[in-house]
């Protein structure tokens, strides 16, 4: 492929907006893509299909619910009015070169996503990257209608791939891929991670087909960090990321932060890092800023429970810090332990306590099912839930990931596990309890959740940040962004 200007189509696959359980995500790894091409002159757009359309309404989070919603996405998978779109999207752009980034719940709506595009021209080349492939990249070149297999981070790679492709040279020298050659696969060297994240441009929102539709709010994702430290059995950041965390500066994040804030209008920011508050200092330093350039915003953020205190969350508080979401996932310390998550009930406290004292509100995970879970430590869990009182409880059922410690030990215990469906109910076989218990607890966990008390102080607390949004913003436009915060 020898040409000057080639037309590059990032494609995020459609997901929620199929019937997946689970909140739309702005696809910022393809947004970051897509600055470094738009900085080095290639003509780019990406393609959002899963926004389009966003997730069916969730009715009550039932068993019969998420059934439904299994069902709906199965059916939505062979026939669906998004692939109609994402065709005629594909005919419209005519690009030269397709990426396509996926994780492991999008691994089926990607390849349908891929196929399309080879209809619409078979010598198209296609690019994958993003979490599923990083994890399973000999699995994901078999599939016939991936060219290319992108490892790790894609910025780099992607660019080095373009440039080769247009200059038609092999691909043998770009690290970090793998690909089809002569109807054999080639491995390259692998790809060093970027030492310095804010040498990256800022994500390039404008490229986004239909940029104009988009919510201020949903342009509020940011990415401050990129990996974790530590080894959840169950997660695979640890893998993906080989354990390391790398930084952007304080002065990066909020520089990016008035850009958003001023292009879009965004006064509702969401930090997409895996645990934001691994170097407390650096948090400091963001705040400190935020609040030195009056820029009038509320955000929310995940973090552990072990890396918060007193000062720091007086501080985000004082930055406008709303929410904090905590993966405390059990109540059962001796589950806690079999999942290497590396904190106590105590530290879970701790941490949610310093949050209820500084008006923040308190969101946290719960994994249901995990190996060597009982009715005593389900019930454990349900008793220090109602200790703890967070405002927002999401349960889950333990679910497990390519390569993470709990996938290579629980093969022979699987219930079901099929990366064409996104997980929708218990997928590993206990001893002491069956499927219905398991959703029988799930169900009560829920009520939980919804019961009027901790609507009402979500509310409470949420009507607490209409100062932040400007004089000019309507009364409609104000409930609209209440709105959006109570249902986090």
């Amino acid at each position: 492929m020898s040409k000057e200007n080639l037309k590059i189509l990032l494609i995020n696959p459609p997901l929620s907006g199929l019937g997946a359980y689970g909140a739309y995500s702005l696809p910022i790894g393809l947004l970051y893509l897509s600055a470094v091409l738009k900085k080095r002159g290639f003509p780019v757009k990406v393609y959002d299909a899963d926004f389009q359309h966003g997730p069916p309404k969730i009715k009550d989070e039932s068993r019969l619910e998420f059934t439904l919603r299994a069902s709906l996405y199965k059916e939505n998978l062979k026939s669906s009015t998004i692939w109609k779109e994402i065709q005629k999207t594909v005919e419209k752009e005519s690009p030269d070169i397709v990426g396509i980034g996926f994780e492991t719940s999008m691994w089926e709506s990607a390849i349908k996503t891929a196929k399309i595009v080879k209809e619409v021209n078979n010598k198209t080349p296609i690019i994958v990257g993003g979490t599923q492939p990083t994890l399973m990249p000999e699995e994901t070149i078999k599939i016939p209608y991936f060219d290319v297999v992108v490892i790790g981070e894609g910025e780099l790679t992607l660019l080095e791939l373009i440039i080769a492709l247009r200059k038609g040279k092999d691909l043998k020298n770009v690290k970090g891929i793998l690909f089809k050659k002569n109807r054999n696969i080639a491995k390259t060297l692998p790809r060093p991670f970027i030492k310095n994240l804010d040498l990256l441009p800022f994500p390039a929102k404008d490229t986004l087909i239909n940029e104009k539709d988009y919510p201020s709010y949903i342009m509020g994702s940011i990415i401050s960090s990129r990996g974790c430290p530590y080894h959840c059995a169950f997660c695979c950041n640890a893998i993906k990321w080989k354990s390391t965390v790398r930084f952007r500066s304080p002065q990066n994040v909020v520089e990016e932060i008035e850009e958003v804030y001023h292009r879009y209008g965004t006064r509702v920011f969401s930090f997409k890092d895996a645990t934001l508050t691994v170097d407390m200092n650096r948090v400091h330093e963001i705040c400190d800023l935020i609040k030195k350039k009056n820029l009038h915003i509320v955000w929310n953020c995940m973090t552990r429970v072990n890396l918060v205190n007193e000062k720091l969350v007086k501080k985000m508080r004082s930055a406008g810090c709303y929410l904090i979401c905590f993966g405390i996932e059990s109540g059962s310390q001796e589950i806690l332990n079999k999942m290497k998550k590396g904190i106590t009930l105590d530290q879970i406290k701790k941490a949610v306590n310093l949050c209820k004292k500084e008006g923040i509100i308190v969101g946290t995970s719960i994994i249901i099912g995990y190996p060597g879970e009982t009715r005593s430590t389900i019930e454990a869990t349900l008793n220090f839930l109602r200790e703890l009182d967070p405002d927002i409880i999401a349960p889950g059922f333990a679910t497990p990931l390519p390569r993470t410690h709990l996938y290579e030990t629980i093969q022979e215990d699987l219930l079901t596990y099929d990366l064409s469906s996104p997980t929708f109910g218990p997928t590993i076989k206990l001893e002491d309890m069956d499927e219905e218990e398991l959703w029988e607890y799930h169900e009560r966990i829920i009520k939980m959740n919804h019961s009027v008390k901790k609507r009402f102080t979500r509310l409470v607390k949420s009507i607490k940040l209409i100062p932040v949004f400007e004089e000019k913003e309507s009364m409609k436009e104000k409930a609209n962004r209440l709105i959006q915060l109570i249902k986090l």
